[in-house]
């Protein structure tokens, strides 16, 4: 039996404490759902052996998710007030470092290579040292000083291949020197279980247009611009509900600038994903204003459900949302008021919408995502995909 016929172990590293999100531990996979608990989850599912190694403030523990064993290493952070970006960038845990062994994965995939600066380049070197083949994930940049530039530096030159959610950021990464030929595309995915259509009518204006907005509450999401487009809404007199899914450290200006613009607004923290294709279902409109993305993967999942989609034009959303309701420049409330507008007064143009959204979204299952990945993983481990050794 050839390597490549076996299941594969796979030892993830996201070197982050979920608490940096606003969960606890015990949430991975439930509240905390997200690529990796979803791609983890695919790969379990294709016989493949994942593991996931997350970083803990607490003892480290371990427990089983969706037949995956996620592992949480205890680690070692800067103070709270150094800030969440520095926060992400230098947090390290030895534990973490020493569980990758040749005896114990095939390959090893670290997400976060241009934002988890300090673990990156120690798993780097880890991995290098034990003759493992590293797969870098890039999720966004989040640039903290000229000594994370460095060790984002060194890690680079010792990754096998380097995949990205969007164009934009492998075209980063080959200026940062990864080879072009190491570089591949891979976006988000969504579990068509629970993210898929159903029959509808386009929006009436015998009731109130009902604007989704399922995002974290923080700075790189910017909702102060999506408060203040569904403000300009209100002044208008438009007729709509809002409701916001998520929380963050900028919930109490969201919420009072949504509270004095008049707007028919209700906020939930969470919801489980078995949940939150309902909540899609029943939306009019998704509405996401952030600054950054990697490869969004709310936007992939509204437009699975068949929900049209206003969103800021950046890279991570632009690939995946193109013509499914209208791409705004970042920071403008008044682009992101007029394409919701014409959602409102055209029912013809939503169901255009609609229908680009479910074209969008076509073959970004997990399952296929998974599969994306193993080929990439055949490469670096040696074989092509066909099981010969090469």
């Amino acid at each position: 039996m050839s390597r490549m016929d076996a299941p594969l172990r796979i030892a993830h590293v996201h070197p982050i404490s979920l608490d940096l999100y606003g969960h606890d531990d015990l949430e991975f996979g439930t509240r905390a759902r997200y690529i990796l608990s979803n791609l983890a989850a695919a790969q379990a599912r294709m016989g493949d052996r994942p593991a996931v190694h997350l970083l803990t403030s607490g003892p480290s523990h371990r427990m089983e998710v969706d037949g995956v064993d996620v592992v949480f290493h205890r680690c070692i952070q800067p103070p709270r007030g150094t800030g969440p970006h520095v926060r992400f960038a230098r947090q390290i845990a030895p534990g973490l470092l020493a569980a990758l062994r040749r005896e114990t994965c095939d390959v090893v995939h670290f997400h976060g290579i241009r934002s988890l600066h300090a673990m990156f380049a120690a798993v780097a070197h880890r991995a290098r040292r034990a003759g493992v083949p590293l797969v870098g994930h890039d999720q966004g940049a989040r640039p903290v000083g000229r000594i994370a530039r460095v060790l984002e530096a060194y890690g680079l030159r010792r990754i096998d291949v380097a995949v990205a959610g969007n164009p934009q950021a492998l075209d980063a990464l080959a200026r940062l020197g990864v080879p072009r030929a190491a570089l591949h595309l891979v976006p988000s995915g969504v579990d068509p279980r629970l993210f898929h259509p159903e029959p509808r009518d386009p929006p009436s204006p015998d009731r109130p247009f009902r604007i989704l907005v399922v995002s974290r509450l923080s700075e790189e999401k910017d909702p102060l611009t999506m408060a203040d487009a569904a403000a300009l809404l209100a002044a208008r007199g438009r007729r709509f509900t809002l409701e916001v899914i998520g929380t963050g450290p900028l919930r109490g200006e969201v919420e009072r600038r949504l509270r004095e613009g008049g707007v028919d607004v209700s906020f939930t923290d969470h919801v489980a994903q078995t949940a939150l294709g309902e909540r899609y279902r029943a939306a009019d409109a998704l509405l996401l204003t952030s600054l950054s993305e990697g490869s969004n993967q709310v936007t992939i999942e509204a437009q699975s459900c068949g929900l049209p989609v206003v969103a800021s034009d950046i890279p991570g959303i632009r690939e995946n949302a193109r013509g499914a309701g209208g791409l705004v420049p970042p920071r403008d409330a008044a682009g992101f008021a007029a394409a919701l507008e014409r959602l409102m007064d055209d029912p013809d143009e939503w169901q255009r919408c609609r229908e680009r959204a479910l074209e969008n979204a076509r073959g970004l299952d997990w399952d296929s995502i998974a599969g994306r990945l193993r080929e990439i993983y055949a490469a670096v481990i040696g074989e092509d995909r066909s099981g010969r050794v090469r």
